[in-house]
C-alpha cells in the first residue's frame, strides 16, 4: 500500500502540536494545560483604624436629673421604656463639624456601649469625618428646628419607641445611633425621610465620591462601626437606612422591620446578614 509519508508526517507534527498545548484531550494521555486566568478585581475592604489624632477627647456621666427632666419627649415614665434611665449615660466625645472645626458633643447611649462607642468617635474623629451636630436637646425627629425653621440634621443615640410590629426599636436599649440623618436619610422605594429640598438623594450609590458628612459602604464610619460588629441600615436589602448604626440581638442576628419612617403603615421583615455572633462592649 502506498503511504503519503509527507502528509504522514504533517498529521503527526500536528498531532503533536495539539499535544504540547494541551487542546486535544486523551491525545497524549495527559491532561490538558490550565487556562491562564484573568486576575480579579481585588473585593472591598473596610478602612483599617487610624491613626490616633490629637485633640480627641471622650467621656461619659449619669445625666442629672434636670436633664431627665428635660428628655421627657424620648424619656419619660409614660413611656415603659425597656431599660431604666440608670443603664444610659451622656456620652461627651469630640467631633468635627461640617466646616472641620472641632467642637463637644452630647449623645445618650447605654452605659454597656460606652467605651466601644467612644473608641468609634474618635475614629471617626482621626478620619476627619465631619458631623453637623450631636446634641441631647435637639431630636432630629422633630421636623423642623422651631428657631432656625430647617431641619434638624442631629446624631442621636437613644430614643424610647417601639416599631409598628410592636417591638422596641435598638434606640430604646441605647444601642442605635444615627448619624447625620438629613445627609444619611432613611429610604424605602420612593420615600426618603428626613428629606431636604436642596439635596439630591437619587445618584447616592453611583455617584462614586462621598459628599461630606456621607456615610458611604467601606469607609470611616461603616468601618469603625463594623470593628464593633454593628449593623448598618445602608446593607438592609430594600429598605436602606444610612443614617443607623445598631448591635446586633443575643444571636448576633438583627431583624429590620420597616418602622415608623415608613409610610407604607405596615410591617415589612427583612433578614439581615449576620457580622458577629455578639457586640464588642
Amino acid at each position: 500500500m502506498f503511504v503519503n509519508t509527507g502528509r504522514a508526517r504533517r498529521f503527526i507534527g500536528g498531532l503533536v502540536a495539539l499535544c504540547v498545548g494541551g487542546a486535544l484531550l486523551g491525545a497524549c494521555g495527559g491532561k490538558p494545560a490550565p487556562r491562564p486566568v484573568r486576575p480579579s478585581r481585588p473585593a472591598p475592604a473596610y478602612l483599617p483604624a487610624p491613626k490616633s489624632a490629637k485633640g480627641y477627647e471622650v467621656s461619659w456621666r449619669a445625666p442629672s436629673q434636670n436633664e431627665v427632666t428635660r428628655l421627657g419627649p424620648v424619656y419619660a415614665p409614660s413611656h415603659q421604656c425597656p431599660v431604666p434611665i440608670g443603664r444610659l449615660v451622656v456620652l461627651e466625645p469630640t467631633f468635627l463639624d461640617l466646616n472641620g472645626a472641632p467642637r463637644r458633643g452630647t449623645i445618650l447611649v447605654a452605659r454597656a456601649k460606652a467605651e466601644t462607642l467612644g473608641r468609634a468617635f474618635g475614629e471617626l474623629y482621626s478620619a476627619g469625618f465631619r458631623i453637623e451636630r450631636m446634641d441631647i436637646w435637639a431630636a432630629w425627629w422633630a421636623r423642623l428646628d422651631p428657631a432656625a425653621g430647617e431641619l434638624v440634621n442631629n446624631t442621636v443615640g437613644f430614643s424610647c419607641r417601639k416599631l409598628q410590629s410592636g417591638s422596641w426599636s435598638r434606640h430604646s436599649f441605647g444601642e442605635a445611633i444615627d448619624i447625620n440623618p438629613v445627609i444619611n436619610p432613611y429610604s424605602h422605594r420612593k420615600y426618603v425621610f428626613p428629606k431636604h429640598p436642596t439635596i439630591d438623594y437619587t445618584q447616592r450609590r453611583t455617584r462614586g465620591k462621598a459628599r461630606v458628612g456621607e456615610v458611604a459602604p467601606y469607609g470611616p464610619v461603616t468601618s469603625a462601626f463594623w470593628r464593633l460588629r454593628w449593623n448598618w441600615g445602608g446593607d438592609w436589602l430594600t429598605t436602606k437606612d444610612w443614617m443607623h448604626f445598631s448591635a446586633p440581638n443575643a444571636t448576633g442576628v438583627e431583624l429590620i422591620e420597616h418602622d415608623e419612617h415608613d409610610e407604607v403603615g405596615q410591617p415589612e421583615w427583612q433578614p439581615k446578614r449576620q457580622v458577629g455572633a455578639v457586640s464588642a462592649g
